[in-house]
């Protein structure tokens, strides 16, 4: 686990666990951007796609469930990758980042976000992501697509 904000879990904060999905496809993996939205800071940033796992709900559920509402895309989930603990100003989060393959991108609509790119990952670090997504991009870029855990 990573930890990339020092300041631990504040009571007063709202604490979020979250999946999001690296999703590969002939070499390389998609990177969605934000809109605006209601933290400035978060708005028009690159993130991996996903959300919040709901009650009741495995992460892996949670994710095939997110990328068909956000991206209308059916994903195999390969191998977790990388947890990270982030403190933004106004929340926190627990990330769980899995590998993740898809077979057919011809259905990819973007349902929540403005835009979407395929890059390899040599080339993910170019674009402006999310804090709590940057030690993935930082681990992806160092290992390639290749890797797991």
């Amino acid at each position: 686990m990573m930890m990339t904000n020092p300041h631990p879990h504040d009571m007063k904060q709202p604490h979020y666990v979250v999946v999001a999905a690296i999703i590969q496809y002939g070499g390389n993996i998609l990177c969605v951007q934000k809109g605006a939205g209601k933290y400035p800071y978060l708005q028009y940033t690159y993130e991996f796609p996903g959300g919040k796992i709901e009650e009741g709900e495995t992460p892996d559920a949670a994710l095939r469930r997110e990328i068909r509402e956000e991206l209308c895309l059916d994903i195999q989930i390969t191998d977790a990758y990388l947890t990270v603990e982030h403190g933004y100003p106004d929340f926190s989060i627990t990330l769980q980042s899995y590998l993740c393959t898809v077979s057919d991108v011809r259905a990819l609509q973007l349902n929540e976000h403005v835009h979407a790119l395929w890059l390899p990952p040599a080339r993910l670090a170019e674009l402006n992501w999310a804090a709590a997504d940057r030690p993935i991009v930082r681990r992806l870029s160092e290992a390639g697509v290749a890797a797991s855990k």
